[in-house]
C-alpha cells in the first residue's frame, strides 16, 4: 500500500533546509512510534545523524470531498552541514521518488556562508 509521508530536513539545529513529501509503498501501514525504512543501503555519508529510517511521529487524517487519505509525519532528519542535506534531498527525490523542495535561505545566511 501506498502512503504520504512528510518531514523536515535540517542542516543545523536551527537551519531548516526543507520539507520532504511524497508517497512510499509500504507492506501495511504504520502506527505511531513504527520505524519506516526509507534506504536499505548503509548510510555511513551521512555519519550517526541520519541511518536511513524515520520513525513515524504522527498520523494526520484528511478528509475533503476532493480527497480522504492519511499523511504519515515522520521525525525531522537533523543533519550537521548544509551540504548533507543537499545531498540527502538528492537521494530522496532519485531514489524514493520524493519531492524534497528547499527552503529559500536568507540574505544573511547567504553573505556568512559567501554565496
Amino acid at each position: 500500500m501506498k502512503i504520504n509521508i512528510d518531514f523536515s530536513i535540517l542542516y543545523s539545529p536551527t537551519g531548516a533546509f526543507g520539507n520532504v513529501t511524497g508517497k512510499l509503498e509500504l507492506p501495511a501501514p504504520p502506527k505511531i512510534g513504527d520505524v519506516i525504512t526509507l534506504f536499505k543501503d548503509n548510510m555511513t555519508e551521512f555519519g550517526p545523524e541520519f541511518s536511513g529510517s524515520l520513525r513515524v511521529d504522527s498520523i494526520t487524517s484528511v478528509h475533503s470531498e476532493i480527497v480522504d487519505t492519511e499523511i504519515f509525519d515522520l521525525e525531522f532528519v537533523v543533519l550537521n552541514s548544509y551540504e548533507k542535506a543537499k545531498k540527502l534531498a538528492n537521494r530522496l527525490e532519485t531514489e524514493c521518488g520524493l519531492f524534497c523542495p528547499e527552503y529559500e535561505r536568507s540574505y544573511n545566511e547567504h553573505n556568512l556562508r559567501g554565496d
